[in-house]
């Protein structure tokens, strides 16, 4: 494991340029541009102006980077919802003492107390974002925009899709319940488990769908099809399981030198503050034409692996045998 002696965390990038995390402002705020201060102003005002939340902005204790900080630019965070992105910052966050940012402004995770919203450049850890289509440094993307964030390298947190496309329809229908501005129950929204009732009708098989073709194409893109950035892929369920380790390995591909002794401490507490409980609901959330739709999806992503050799990198014969497993129960029921 990478060790350090420094206190502090301290960062390193691909020139192994050290950037200390000395600052005068709280967060390190002097660090960020004059257009990147205006950001992370107006994400935090959006929460007062456009949610009407009245309670309090929390400001979590991470530190900006200096310029020099990522060294030639950002790190994505990318996953399909449901997968464990939000919990992943904060672990990230906890372990380093380093903000992560955001493609936009999420006025819930803002008022949480997430201060890097809205800010996308080498002055945060990682950016987090869903996008489908990777817009890389030094190559055209005609999905680009001006202000996009143009990454050098990616973590990409990869969860069995039959798990994470529940727990995303979980956030989606809990907003139509709980309200979508309503910052008394914000967190609640990430962690609400909604009922049967939700899961049977035409809105849960159209979102399926949609849900599964963006996953596939967002694996071929930021994976399967591309060898030109490096990507490090966190499978949720391992980070669930050795949560220090994988933290550990996730650092090491980030250039972020660590103790192992302080990284154990630091995440010693619990951080399950956006996660959702375990679906205790004793129902079947898949018809058996979506687990055989969801299996057909798999077979293809694994089968597009084999052929690009990365089917070591990606494990999807995991979730294959999960879902061929329980659809041949459900079957013969």
């Amino acid at each position: 494991m990478n060790r350090s002696s420094a206190p502090q965390p301290v960062t390193q990038h691909s020139e192994g340029i050290e950037a200390t995390q000395d600052c005068a402002q709280k967060n390190c705020l002097e660090y960020l541009s004059d257009s990147e201060k205006r950001s992370v102003s107006a994400c935090a005002r959006r929460v007062r102006t456009k949610d009407h939340y009245k309670g309090p902005i929390r400001q979590n204790e991470c530190k900006f980077l200096p310029s020099s900080g990522r060294g030639p630019g950002p790190v994505a965070l990318v996953s399909a919802r449901g997968s464990g992105n939000t919990w992943t910052r904060g672990l990230l966050e906890k372990a380093t003492g380093i903000c992560t940012g955001f493609i936009s402004c999420d006025t819930a995770m803002r008022a949480h107390g997430y201060v890097g919203e809205n800010v996308k450049s080498g002055k945060v850890l990682v950016v987090k974002t869903h996008s489908v289509v990777p817009k890389w440094q030094g190559e055209k993307n005609s999905h680009a925009k001006p202000d996009d964030a143009r990454y050098t390298s990616a973590v990409l947190i990869l969860r069995n899709p039959a798990e994470s496309a529940i727990a995303e329809w979980n956030r989606r229908s809990a907003e139509k319940v709980l309200g979508k501005h309503n910052f008394s129950i914000a967190r609640e929204r990430h962690t609400y488990t909604i009922p049967k009732e939700f899961f049977e009708g035409k809105g849960w098989d159209s979102f399926l769908h949609k849900y599964m073709r963006d996953w596939s194409t967002r694996l071929h893109q930021w994976v399967i099809n591309q060898d030109n950035h490096p990507v490090h892929i966190l499978h949720y369920e391992d980070l669930k399981q050795d949560t220090v380790g994988e933290i550990a390995k996730t650092l090491h591909f980030l250039n972020v030198s660590y103790d192992s002794d302080i990284l154990r401490s630091k995440l010693s507490v619990d951080y399950s503050e956006f996660q959702r409980p375990h679906d205790s609901e004793d129902f079947e959330h898949y018809s058996l034409e979506q687990k055989e739709f969801l299996r057909s999806v798999l077979l293809e992503a694994k089968e597009a692996a084999e052929r690009a050799s990365k089917a070591n990198l990606l494990q999807l014969d995991k979730y294959i045998c999960l879902l061929s497993s329980t659809f041949t129960l459900t079957q013969t029921k």
